[in-house]
Protein backbone atom coordinates (compact mmCIF):
# COMPACT_ATOMS: atom_id res chain seq x y z
CA UNK A 1 0.00 0.00 0.00
CA UNK A 2 1.03 3.33 -0.67
CA UNK A 3 1.52 6.00 1.89
CA UNK A 4 -0.57 8.97 1.54
CA UNK A 5 1.19 12.21 0.86
CA UNK A 6 1.84 15.11 3.32
CA UNK A 7 -0.55 18.17 2.34
CA UNK A 8 1.96 20.64 3.99
CA UNK A 9 5.15 19.05 2.87
CA UNK A 10 3.60 18.54 -0.91
CA UNK A 11 2.11 22.37 -0.97
CA UNK A 12 5.24 23.68 0.20
CA UNK A 13 7.33 21.26 -2.27
CA UNK A 14 4.72 22.73 -4.84
CA UNK A 15 5.13 26.71 -4.05
CA UNK A 16 8.96 26.51 -3.94
CA UNK A 17 9.16 24.72 -7.77
CA UNK A 18 6.58 27.07 -8.67
CA UNK A 19 8.62 30.31 -7.18
CA UNK A 20 11.93 29.17 -8.88
CA UNK A 21 10.02 28.49 -12.51
CA UNK A 22 8.82 31.93 -11.80
CA UNK A 23 12.03 33.74 -10.90
CA UNK A 24 13.39 31.99 -14.00
CA UNK A 25 10.56 33.45 -16.42
CA UNK A 26 10.62 36.71 -15.54
CA UNK A 27 14.55 36.68 -15.57
CA UNK A 28 14.10 34.56 -19.21
CA UNK A 29 11.34 37.85 -19.43
CA UNK A 30 14.03 40.33 -18.46
CA UNK A 31 11.45 41.57 -16.31
CA UNK A 32 10.92 42.57 -12.72
CA UNK A 33 8.20 41.62 -10.69
CA UNK A 34 5.59 43.24 -9.74
CA UNK A 35 3.41 42.66 -6.33
CA UNK A 36 0.18 42.27 -8.51
CA UNK A 37 1.58 39.78 -10.74
CA UNK A 38 3.31 38.36 -7.72
CA UNK A 39 0.24 37.87 -6.00
CA UNK A 40 -2.02 36.79 -8.44
CA UNK A 41 0.62 34.17 -9.61
CA UNK A 42 0.83 33.11 -5.96
CA UNK A 43 -2.63 32.49 -5.80
CA UNK A 44 -2.96 30.81 -8.69
CA UNK A 45 0.14 28.41 -7.38
CA UNK A 46 -1.73 27.90 -3.74
CA UNK A 47 -4.92 26.55 -6.13
CA UNK A 48 -2.86 24.58 -8.17
CA UNK A 49 -1.33 22.97 -5.14
CA UNK A 50 -4.28 21.94 -3.90
CA UNK A 51 -5.72 20.54 -6.64
CA UNK A 52 -2.54 18.44 -7.15
CA UNK A 53 -2.77 17.11 -3.89
CA UNK A 54 -6.05 15.91 -4.12
CA UNK A 55 -5.24 14.21 -7.41
CA UNK A 56 -2.62 12.45 -6.01
CA UNK A 57 -4.49 11.41 -2.69
CA UNK A 58 -7.50 10.27 -4.99
CA UNK A 59 -4.65 8.13 -6.72
CA UNK A 60 -3.39 6.83 -3.85
CA UNK A 61 -6.71 5.97 -2.30
CA UNK A 62 -7.72 4.32 -5.42
CA UNK A 63 -4.21 2.15 -5.56
CA UNK A 64 -4.62 1.45 -1.55
CA UNK A 65 -8.49 0.38 -2.15
CA UNK A 66 -7.11 -2.07 -5.32
CA UNK A 67 -4.91 -3.35 -3.37
CA UNK A 68 -7.23 -4.31 -0.16
CA UNK A 69 -9.79 -5.75 -3.11
CA UNK A 70 -7.36 -8.01 -3.97
CA UNK A 71 -6.24 -9.02 -1.12
CA UNK A 72 -10.04 -9.88 0.17
CA UNK A 73 -10.71 -11.44 -3.06
CA UNK A 74 -7.63 -14.25 -3.14
CA UNK A 75 -8.27 -14.62 1.12
CA UNK A 76 -12.31 -15.76 -0.28
CA UNK A 77 -10.79 -17.63 -2.93
CA UNK A 78 -8.66 -19.85 -0.19
CA UNK A 79 -11.73 -19.66 2.05
CA UNK A 80 -14.03 -21.39 -0.40
CA UNK A 81 -11.45 -23.79 -1.46
CA UNK A 82 -11.03 -24.82 2.33
CA UNK A 83 -14.94 -24.99 2.54
CA UNK A 84 -15.26 -26.74 -0.25
CA UNK A 85 -12.56 -29.52 0.78
CA UNK A 86 -14.44 -29.68 4.24
CA UNK A 87 -18.20 -30.26 2.55
CA UNK A 88 -16.33 -32.89 0.55
CA UNK A 89 -14.76 -35.15 3.38
CA UNK A 90 -17.36 -34.27 6.01
CA UNK A 91 -20.35 -34.54 3.51
CA UNK A 92 -20.51 -38.02 2.95
CA UNK A 93 -20.03 -38.48 6.16
CA UNK A 94 -22.93 -36.84 7.59
CA UNK A 95 -25.38 -38.62 4.94
CA UNK A 96 -24.41 -42.11 6.09
CA UNK A 97 -24.89 -40.66 9.77
CA UNK A 98 -27.87 -39.28 9.25
CA UNK A 99 -29.22 -42.39 6.58
CA UNK A 100 -28.45 -44.72 9.85
CA UNK A 101 -30.47 -42.20 12.13
CA UNK A 102 -33.62 -42.70 9.13
CA UNK A 103 -33.55 -45.95 9.19
CA UNK A 104 -33.01 -46.39 12.95
CA UNK A 105 -36.32 -43.72 12.87
CA UNK A 106 -38.14 -45.82 10.72
CA UNK A 107 -37.74 -49.41 12.39
CA UNK A 108 -38.82 -47.57 15.88
CA UNK A 109 -41.86 -46.27 13.92
CA UNK A 110 -40.80 -42.48 14.56
CA UNK A 111 -42.43 -40.70 11.96
CA UNK A 112 -41.18 -37.47 12.58
CA UNK A 113 -37.99 -38.27 13.30
CA UNK A 114 -37.36 -40.56 9.87
CA UNK A 115 -39.06 -37.21 8.06
CA UNK A 116 -36.26 -35.25 9.39
CA UNK A 117 -33.39 -37.31 8.97
CA UNK A 118 -34.26 -37.85 5.90
CA UNK A 119 -34.34 -34.09 4.94
CA UNK A 120 -31.06 -33.93 6.66
CA UNK A 121 -29.96 -36.79 3.91
CA UNK A 122 -31.28 -34.57 0.99
CA UNK A 123 -29.62 -31.51 1.87
CA UNK A 124 -26.10 -32.97 2.63
CA UNK A 125 -26.48 -34.80 -0.53
CA UNK A 126 -27.48 -31.87 -2.53
CA UNK A 127 -24.44 -30.10 -0.60
CA UNK A 128 -22.27 -32.40 -1.94
CA UNK A 129 -23.26 -32.89 -5.29
CA UNK A 130 -23.24 -28.86 -5.06
CA UNK A 131 -19.90 -28.90 -4.04
CA UNK A 132 -18.62 -31.47 -6.93
CA UNK A 133 -19.86 -29.83 -9.58
CA UNK A 134 -18.48 -26.56 -8.78
CA UNK A 135 -15.03 -28.30 -8.45
CA UNK A 136 -15.04 -29.29 -11.70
Amino acid sequence: MQKYPDPERHQQKYIDDAAKKYVLNMQELEMEPTPIITKKYAERVAQEAEKDYLKKFQSVSSNNIEQIMLRHNKEMKRLDREGRNSARIFSPIAILLFLACTFYSLEKNDIVFTIVYGIAVLIFLIMWIIVEVKAR
